[in-house]
Order: C-alpha cells, then structure tokens, then sequence
C-alpha cells in the first residue's frame, strides 16, 4: 500500500531531473509529511515489513492502517488515487476533503485490535512476528494534523423507524408523541462498534419505582440493539450495538424529565465516553 502511494509521485519527480533514487526519497519524505511522520533516514519503503520491530516498520504500519481505516477495497483505491494525483503538483496534501477523510477515519483506528488481529494472522500460518510499536505514529497524526474531522462513521441520523431519534447530539428538547414513541437510532460503518448509556438526570421514577423509559420488545422489537437490564438504583440503562456495517433502531418513549447519554464509539469496555449530550422531555 505504501509502495503504492509512492509510485506515481517517483515518475513526477523523475521528470523533474532527479535520478530515480532521488526521487524515490524525497516522495516519501513527502508522504510522510502528509502524516507528521519526520523521521530521519527513513530505510525505502520496500525494505520496510510490519511484522518485524524498529521504528520504520512501525511508521509503515501506522500509514497503512491511516490509509485503510474502515475503507473497502474500492474506497482505498480511489482514496489512493485522488492522493496521488494532488501530491504529485507540489508534493503537498492541498485538499483537505483528502485530508479529512484520512483524519475522520484515523481518530476511529483501534490500535490493539489491528495488532491483535496481525499477530492472530500470522499465527494461524505458523510464522513467529513482532509487531512493531506503531500506536504513537498514529496518535500522533491524530494529535498534530490541521485536516479537520468532517464527519463520523457513526451516525446518529435525525429521524429513524419511529420518529425523531432520541440519540441525535443535534438536538436537546422532545416533546413525546401522544401515546407514540421515538427512535434510538444509529449507522454504524463496517468495522466500528457502539455502546450507549442513558442516564436520568432530573424527573420522577416511573410507576412502582421503574424506569423513566420504556422500549417495545414485540412486534417492532430492537432491530440490531443487545439491551442490558435497567439499573434500578443508578437509573441507567446501556444499549450495544449488535453489528457493525448495520443500521440500530429502538421504539422507546421517555416520561418528562432530563437525560443525559454516554456514547462509547470503538472502546465498548471504555470507562471514559468519546462524547457526551443532554436532552429534555417536556408534556
């Protein structure tokens, strides 16, 4: 992958004067620019294996996993190629559409599942590997790139099956249908994980002392929702995703009140949430 991305930018720079060699260095200092990865004499990316340790191999891993994100074959090669054609003007990464989807797709990238599912690879054809420390290559793109997140790979879209959803950040105030119900709606890309959990902050127990919302199991059951039981003394209530590359939808309707929810992207045993937001349900 990496030897792809390079090989357009050598015949550009070839035909600017600079012997092959040359050229074959100063493309991938210039890729390499594009993920604020400066290392000093970087070896030539063919002499680079992800499965053996030091600091190149790492850098090799962390692009290809930036490049790849949660991408289908099609989608990396397109991405690919529109990044070949901008760097070979200048040697720059100009458009930052470009630069977004990398970032938007990057800050996803679970570290310790793509060593895991590496080192399960090559276990399971008998070779012996060390991955290299890859994780802070990417953290560092993540920490320092000016390209903006544009979008999720999660989306909480505004209305699902039943009506408005419940889950969009977007919006803060619900007023429930007459005796109808909303949505607990989300996309999930292939790849990407979800765990969610509503809170109550303010407003009255339902009756006998339950909860201040209620789901449909039968007939529009969860579509794509694992449920886990409703904590009665914390007043909290989780939904996890079953499968990614999937669309998840809930009837539910909430008492008058206000709620917060927790949103667990790519992290389903994170203490800590990526993002958070409050909504209020009025009469």
């Amino acid at each position: 992958m990496f030897y792809l991305i390079l090989k357009n930018p050598d015949e550009y720079l070839v035909s600017e004067g600079l012997s092959f060699a040359e050229a074959k260095k100063q493309a991938q200092s210039e890729i390499l620019n594009v993920f604020h990865m400066n290392k000093e004499d970087v070896v030539s990316s063919e002499l680079m294996n992800i499965a053996m340790e030091g600091d190149d191999n790492a850098i090799l891993l962390a692009v290809s996993s930036i490049l790849q994100g949660y991408r289908t074959e099609a989608e990396l090669s397109e991405l690919i190629s529109y990044m070949l054609a901008d760097l070979s003007e200048n040697g720059e990464l100009n458009n930052e559409d470009l630069g977004s989807q990398l970032i938007n797709h990057a800050r996803y990238l679970r570290a310790d599942q793509i060593r895991e599912n590496l080192e399960q690879r090559h276990a399971a054809i008998g070779d012996s590997v060390v991955i290299p420390e890859f994780e802070h290559y990417i953290q560092e793109f993540i920490d320092n790139t000016s390209f903006e997140i544009t979008e999720g790979l999660i989306k909480y879209p505004p209305l699902g099956i039943h009506g408005v959803n419940i889950l969009d950040p977007e919006r803060s105030d619900y007023v429930m249908p007459e005796n109808g119900y909303v949505s607990l709606a989300a996309e999930l890309k292939e790849g990407t994980s979800l765990r969610v959990r509503i809170s109550r902050i303010s407003g009255s127990p339902g009756p006998h002392g339950h909860g201040m919302w209620m789901y449909v199991v039968a007939p529009d059951g969860p579509i794509n929702w694992s449920v886990k039981p409703y904590d009665q003394s914390k007043h909290k209530q989780e939904f996890i995703a079953i499968e990614s590359g999937r669309s998840s939808d809930l009837k539910i309707r909430f008492l008058p009140g206000r709620f917060l929810i927790e949103y667990f992207e790519m992290h389903p045993n994170a203490e800590e949430p990526i993002f958070t937001s409050e909504f209020t349900v009025s009469d």
